[in-house]
């Protein structure tokens, strides 16, 4: 986020208000970037790092939208965890966090977004979050659940989903325009994203579903995704899919684990379904597939099997596109017919769009598809908090029904929810403690900047740089509490814990 007039925001109530003198410091007013006069003074219109000293849950009364650019709210100085929830005066029903035109540069870590029913207030809106027409987004370690439209809901550019936990939604009933609206995870348009160590679950459609380019589209038009190590469980009908609405698709799949659940159904469902839309621009796809364990393909020396299936078996043509409309892409990204329908999947090289001439990860980032299972069932979702650990109970539930696939009971086998109470219920949160004591109110609380000689607990110092590594203090700090010191060294590859047999026991598709 980094910027030498950034703010902080020390968030002390729980409330969703916003009135500059009243003591308080709100989510509200750190979203809208409001002035504060008390306890301290923050001038509006700034970058801003949103920290929190307490913890539960907080009640959205109304949207707010963040449209002014650089933001960091960082879940994981709460002192027992964050839960942004619909509230009952919310109408019409928008998300509970979202960006949007000129929001750029957000951060968004260790939070839970749950939005819930809504049956008497009607909206095609209800998302958990929502990245709307925005760029350079990082949303890390976040449990989005309960959404009446998507739980999550990204359109973005240079953009990055990493280690969160998305659905289910509220699906019948529950107050979107459609009676029953089952839909989890809908990227769309999107450009230069990374989807990495992701849970998608239970749903009836959009898994992990691609609408690649942008908007409005253009002739020449393309976009680029890496789906690496997500796994993806129970979606009924429709697992994923991958489109050329937007602009010819570019897509890394590599190591995912895609299994079924109790109700799954064979028609028409695949990891990746081609969805080929253009009719107007020369649109086409270069897909790459490596090591995905799904309902149509093993992997041999993963999760017992002994064989490797085609990786192009993952991958369909449903009602909406055919083979014959379905083309491969030419050097200069648009769409080249003398390559159509399971030709434009290959595992000889990474998809790269114009322009681009290296991957855009490191190996390292990159386990096998077993690994990978055990890692996001370790390390996914709000996990962390200011005091350790904080894994809450609904997160908690869902990765044992998924480490269980393979033995009943079930979630969700007699039907997806229509209400909150059906779906593990809210999280329940306590405060392992208090505000730390922080003199100079910069974020940075005294017993961590005396440890050092290049901060101060009575000077406002969070912007300084003084080792020049690029992170401003108040960085620094926030990397702390969250370990990225020893997360991102070593981290991946590292979970442990039982996963289930191939495909939850349940037969190939």
């Amino acid at each position: 986020m980094r910027s030498a007039d950034a703010v902080v925001y020390k968030i002390n109530s729980l409330e969703d208000t916003a009135v500059a003198g009243d003591g308080k410091i709100t989510y509200r007013e750190c979203a809208l970037a409001l002035a504060v006069t008390s306890p301290y003074n923050i001038p509006a219109g700034r970058p801003r790092y949103c920290l929190f000293d307490v913890a539960g849950a907080i009640i959205m009364q109304a949207p707010a939208p963040i449209t002014i650019p650089k933001i960091y709210i960082a879940g994981q100085t709460s002192p027992g965890g964050i839960e942004f929830r619909l509230g009952a005066n919310y109408d019409p029903v928008d998300s509970l966090i979202d960006t949007r035109g000129g929001g750029d540069h957000m951060i968004l870590r260790y939070v839970r977004a749950r939005l819930g029913e809504h049956p008497t207030r009607i909206s095609n809106n209800g998302d958990s979050i929502r990245l709307n027409d925005t760029s350079h987004q990082i949303v890390d370690h976040v449990s989005a659940m309960f959404g009446t439209d998507e739980s999550l809901n990204p359109n973005c550019r240079d953009c990055t989903i990493q280690w969160s936990i998305i659905g289910p939604n509220m699906c019948i009933g529950a107050g979107h325009t459609s009676s029953l609206h089952c839909k989890t995870f809908f990227i769309n348009p999107a450009n230069n994203i990374t989807i990495a160590h992701n849970i998608s679950q239970h749903g009836q459609f959009r898994g992990i579903n691609l609408g690649l380019g942008i908007k409005p589209r253009v002739p020449g038009t393309y976009g680029q995704a890496d789906v690496f190590n997500n796994v993806v469980y129970h979606f009924t009908d429709e697992t994923g899919v991958i489109s050329n609405q937007n602009g010819s698709a570019y897509v890394n799949y590599i190591a995912n684990v895609a299994f079924r659940g109790p109700n799954d159904k064979p028609t028409n469902n695949f990891f990746a379904a081609f969805f080929s839309r253009d009719t107007v621009d020369p649109y086409g796809y270069n897909i790459f597939m490596s090591d995905n364990v799904t309902q149509r393909t093993r992997v041999q020396g993963f999760f017992g099997q002994t064989v490797s299936d085609p990786q192009r078996s993952a991958a369909g043509f449903p009602t909406a596109a055919d083979e014959t409309n379905t083309c491969g892409v030419n050097a200069q990204g648009t769409a080249d017919c003398s390559v159509t329908g399971f030709g434009v999947i290959q595992s000889l090289a990474y998809a790269m769009v114009v322009g681009i001439t290296s991957r855009q990860y490191e190996a390292w980032h990159i386990t096998g598809p077993e690994q990978a299972m055990r890692d996001a069932l370790a390390f996914a979702g709000a996990d962390l908090c200011r005091d350790g650990l904080c894994r809450d109970n609904v997160d908690q539930m869902y990765i044992d029904d998924i480490r269980s696939c393979d033995s009943a009971p079930y979630l969700f086998e007699n039907g997806f929810p229509s209400v909150v109470s059906q779906a593990g219920g809210y999280a329940n949160i306590t405060a392992t403690g208090g505000a730390l004591a922080d003199s100079d109110n910069d974020g940075m609380p005294d017993s961590w900047e005396s440890q050092f000689t290049n901060t101060n607990p009575n000077v406002w110092d969070a912007n300084n740089d003084a080792d020049g590594d690029g992170y401003p203090n108040i960085e620094e700090y926030l990397n702390f509490v969250a370990r990225d010191y020893e997360r991102y060294a070593g981290f991946i590859g590292s979970g442990t814990g039982r996963v289930p047999a191939f495909n939850c026991g349940r037969p190939m598709f």
